[in-house]
């Protein structure tokens, strides 16, 4: 499986795909009466019979890799590569795919008001009551100011768990685009690491 028999226009009738698969040593031969798609799943199947290795030194072939030579070409430098070329297997470079994704993602989270409302709304909530709690703590003796450093670290404690949580939904939406643009070597995981801290700063400013 996944090797080429036959690459071209079928023609009237598949006459192009049954003079083709005819040529090769072997198959059996075509019936008129006979769905030529059952026939060519009978040519593929035949004992001994190498239809790839056919394909391959077809004239058909010859004219496909000829048509295919002007669009092979390349047509001059890649902007997106600049002076030091590209990052390994990806088509850009590590800076290209970082100004990329720091516009995509920057889209992304502005597209999102209720995740950034939410979000917002509660660190401003948590804010006031950790702040009404001890708003007249006295700071002039020690359990004072052990109280204050015990709520600055919860404050920061909590916060930092309710934003992780809160992310997730967002991070699930984007897994499965990430995995299928990181197969497609568009972006390096590294950069996709280092972009979505970014992008979450400001809103957590």
């Amino acid at each position: 499986g996944g090797e080429v028999v036959f690459f071209g226009e079928l023609g009237p009738g598949c006459a192009h795909l049954v003079d083709h698969l005819s040529t090769a040593e072997g198959v059996p031969p075509f019936n008129p009466e006979q769905n030529p798609a059952t026939w060519m799943l009978e040519a593929m199947g035949a004992p001994g019979v190498d239809l790839h290795q056919h394909y391959l030194q077809s004239s058909q072939r010859a004219a496909n890799d000829l048509a295919l030579e002007p669009l092979c070409a390349p047509t001059g430098p890649d902007p997106g590569r600049g002076q030091g070329g590209s990052s390994g297997a990806y088509a850009a470079s590590y800076g290209v795919q970082f100004k990329e994704l720091v516009k995509k993602f920057s889209l992304v989270y502005w597209r999102s008001p209720q995740y950034n409302f939410t979000r917002s709304l509660t660190v401003i909530l948590v804010a006031m009551f950790q702040g009404l709690a001890f708003l007249r703590l006295d700071l002039s003796v020690d359990t004072g100011l052990f109280a204050a450093a015990a709520v600055q670290y919860q404050a920061l404690l909590f916060l930092g768990i309710l934003n992780m949580t809160s992310v997730l939904p967002m991070v699930s939406t984007e897994r499965p685009v990430f995995y299928r643009e990181r197969a497609a070597k568009m972006y390096s995981s590294v950069v996709y690491g280092v972009v979505l801290p970014v992008v979450e700063t400001p809103y957590h400013l």
